[in-house]
Protein backbone atom coordinates (compact mmCIF):
# COMPACT_ATOMS: atom_id res chain seq x y z
CA UNK A 1 0.00 0.00 0.00
CA UNK A 2 2.57 2.43 0.86
CA UNK A 3 5.13 2.07 -2.04
CA UNK A 4 1.49 2.21 -4.64
CA UNK A 5 1.02 5.56 -2.66
CA UNK A 6 4.87 7.03 -3.30
CA UNK A 7 4.21 5.49 -7.08
CA UNK A 8 1.09 7.93 -6.98
CA UNK A 9 2.92 10.61 -5.19
CA UNK A 10 5.58 10.67 -7.62
CA UNK A 11 3.52 11.04 -10.62
CA UNK A 12 1.46 13.54 -9.12
CA UNK A 13 4.96 15.65 -8.50
CA UNK A 14 6.24 15.04 -12.22
CA UNK A 15 2.54 16.03 -13.38
CA UNK A 16 2.99 19.31 -11.48
CA UNK A 17 6.65 20.19 -12.92
CA UNK A 18 5.47 19.44 -16.38
CA UNK A 19 2.52 21.01 -16.01
CA UNK A 20 4.38 24.20 -14.67
CA UNK A 21 6.76 24.36 -17.51
CA UNK A 22 3.95 24.25 -19.55
CA UNK A 23 1.99 27.12 -18.27
CA UNK A 24 5.13 29.27 -18.19
CA UNK A 25 5.37 29.05 -21.44
CA UNK A 26 2.41 29.08 -22.61
CA UNK A 27 1.64 32.49 -20.34
CA UNK A 28 4.87 33.49 -22.29
CA UNK A 29 3.84 32.49 -25.60
CA UNK A 30 0.46 34.13 -25.38
CA UNK A 31 2.00 37.75 -24.00
CA UNK A 32 4.56 37.71 -26.78
CA UNK A 33 1.65 37.22 -29.50
CA UNK A 34 -0.35 39.49 -27.91
CA UNK A 35 2.71 42.43 -27.84
CA UNK A 36 3.08 41.32 -31.73
CA UNK A 37 -0.55 39.80 -33.00
CA UNK A 38 1.16 39.93 -36.61
CA UNK A 39 3.39 37.36 -35.60
CA UNK A 40 0.36 34.85 -34.82
CA UNK A 41 -0.10 31.71 -37.51
CA UNK A 42 3.76 33.17 -39.09
CA UNK A 43 6.82 31.74 -38.51
CA UNK A 44 7.54 32.63 -35.23
CA UNK A 45 4.64 30.96 -33.93
CA UNK A 46 4.59 27.39 -36.16
CA UNK A 47 7.43 25.88 -38.32
CA UNK A 48 6.78 23.18 -40.15
CA UNK A 49 9.13 21.25 -38.14
CA UNK A 50 7.88 21.94 -35.09
CA UNK A 51 4.60 23.53 -34.63
CA UNK A 52 3.27 25.91 -31.69
CA UNK A 53 7.37 26.29 -30.62
CA UNK A 54 9.40 27.82 -28.22
CA UNK A 55 12.23 29.24 -30.71
CA UNK A 56 11.11 33.08 -30.39
CA UNK A 57 13.33 32.75 -26.81
CA UNK A 58 14.92 29.38 -26.79
CA UNK A 59 17.48 27.47 -28.83
CA UNK A 60 15.91 24.51 -27.79
CA UNK A 61 12.59 24.84 -30.21
CA UNK A 62 10.67 22.74 -27.22
CA UNK A 63 11.40 25.18 -24.69
CA UNK A 64 13.51 25.27 -21.54
CA UNK A 65 17.37 25.43 -21.64
CA UNK A 66 19.94 27.79 -23.24
CA UNK A 67 17.96 31.11 -24.14
CA UNK A 68 18.66 33.16 -27.66
CA UNK A 69 19.81 36.55 -26.71
CA UNK A 70 16.14 37.50 -27.39
CA UNK A 71 14.61 35.17 -24.58
CA UNK A 72 17.81 36.39 -22.16
CA UNK A 73 16.69 40.10 -22.66
CA UNK A 74 12.89 38.80 -22.08
CA UNK A 75 14.32 36.81 -18.81
CA UNK A 76 16.36 40.08 -17.83
CA UNK A 77 13.54 42.77 -18.19
CA UNK A 78 10.69 40.24 -16.49
CA UNK A 79 13.06 39.65 -13.47
CA UNK A 80 13.79 43.42 -13.29
CA UNK A 81 10.43 44.32 -11.44
CA UNK A 82 9.79 47.05 -13.72
CA UNK A 83 7.43 46.15 -15.59
CA UNK A 84 3.69 44.81 -14.22
CA UNK A 85 3.72 42.34 -16.37
CA UNK A 86 4.94 39.95 -19.03
CA UNK A 87 3.49 42.10 -21.77
CA UNK A 88 4.97 45.34 -20.86
CA UNK A 89 8.56 43.94 -20.37
CA UNK A 90 8.23 42.07 -23.86
CA UNK A 91 6.90 45.53 -25.48
CA UNK A 92 9.57 47.51 -23.30
CA UNK A 93 12.83 45.34 -25.33
CA UNK A 94 11.06 45.93 -28.22
CA UNK A 95 13.29 49.03 -29.17
CA UNK A 96 16.22 47.04 -28.62
CA UNK A 97 18.74 44.70 -31.31
CA UNK A 98 19.48 41.65 -28.76
CA UNK A 99 21.08 39.45 -31.29
CA UNK A 100 23.16 42.22 -33.00
CA UNK A 101 21.91 41.75 -36.27
CA UNK A 102 21.44 45.66 -37.01
CA UNK A 103 17.40 45.27 -36.57
CA UNK A 104 15.44 46.15 -33.59
CA UNK A 105 12.83 43.26 -32.56
CA UNK A 106 9.98 45.67 -33.47
CA UNK A 107 11.46 45.79 -36.95
CA UNK A 108 12.16 42.54 -36.80
CA UNK A 109 9.22 41.22 -36.21
CA UNK A 110 6.37 44.15 -37.43
CA UNK A 111 8.33 45.81 -40.35
CA UNK A 112 6.23 43.73 -43.07
CA UNK A 113 6.81 46.40 -45.91
CA UNK A 114 10.22 47.27 -45.69
CA UNK A 115 11.63 43.89 -46.14
CA UNK A 116 11.33 40.88 -48.37
CA UNK A 117 11.08 38.05 -44.96
CA UNK A 118 10.49 39.14 -42.21
CA UNK A 119 8.73 38.48 -39.67
CA UNK A 120 12.33 37.25 -38.47
CA UNK A 121 13.55 35.89 -35.27
CA UNK A 122 15.00 38.31 -33.03
CA UNK A 123 17.13 36.39 -31.01
CA UNK A 124 18.45 34.34 -34.32
CA UNK A 125 21.25 35.10 -36.36
CA UNK A 126 24.13 32.83 -38.93
CA UNK A 127 26.23 33.02 -36.09
CA UNK A 128 24.33 31.64 -33.57
CA UNK A 129 21.69 29.20 -35.84
CA UNK A 130 23.87 26.00 -35.25
CA UNK A 131 22.53 26.03 -31.60
CA UNK A 132 19.18 25.30 -32.59
CA UNK A 133 17.36 21.82 -31.79
CA UNK A 134 14.61 20.37 -32.58
CA UNK A 135 13.26 22.17 -35.47
CA UNK A 136 14.73 21.61 -38.83
CA UNK A 137 17.27 24.53 -39.75
CA UNK A 138 16.21 24.80 -43.44
CA UNK A 139 12.67 25.71 -41.83
CA UNK A 140 14.98 29.31 -40.01
CA UNK A 141 17.07 29.52 -43.20
CA UNK A 142 16.04 33.18 -44.67
CA UNK A 143 14.36 34.32 -41.27
CA UNK A 144 17.47 35.23 -39.13
CA UNK A 145 17.92 38.75 -40.80
CA UNK A 146 15.81 41.33 -42.43
CA UNK A 147 16.69 41.23 -46.17
CA UNK A 148 15.64 44.68 -47.50
CA UNK A 149 13.37 44.75 -50.32
CA UNK A 150 9.58 44.39 -51.79
CA UNK A 151 7.48 42.08 -49.81
CA UNK A 152 5.56 41.08 -52.32
CA UNK A 153 5.81 37.86 -54.00
CA UNK A 154 6.50 37.10 -57.43
CA UNK A 155 3.35 35.33 -58.16
CA UNK A 156 1.30 38.17 -56.90
CA UNK A 157 3.24 40.69 -58.92
CA UNK A 158 2.72 38.04 -61.62
CA UNK A 159 -1.24 38.37 -61.65
CA UNK A 160 -0.87 42.89 -61.05
CA UNK A 161 0.81 42.58 -64.19
CA UNK A 162 -1.55 40.20 -65.95
CA UNK A 163 -4.32 42.84 -65.03
CA UNK A 164 -3.26 45.57 -66.55
CA UNK A 165 -1.68 43.48 -69.48
CA UNK A 166 -5.83 42.58 -70.36
CA UNK A 167 -6.88 46.09 -70.40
Amino acid sequence: MQRKLLTIWGALCVMMLVGTHAYAYRSLKNAFLRVYPSAVNSILDDVPSNNDHCGQCHFDFDGGGARTPYGEAVRVARDSGSYANDDEAIAAIGVDDSDGDGYSTNTEITDLGAYSNTPTFPGLSASNVGSVSNVNVADLTGRLTPIPGNPVEPSTWGRIKALYASN
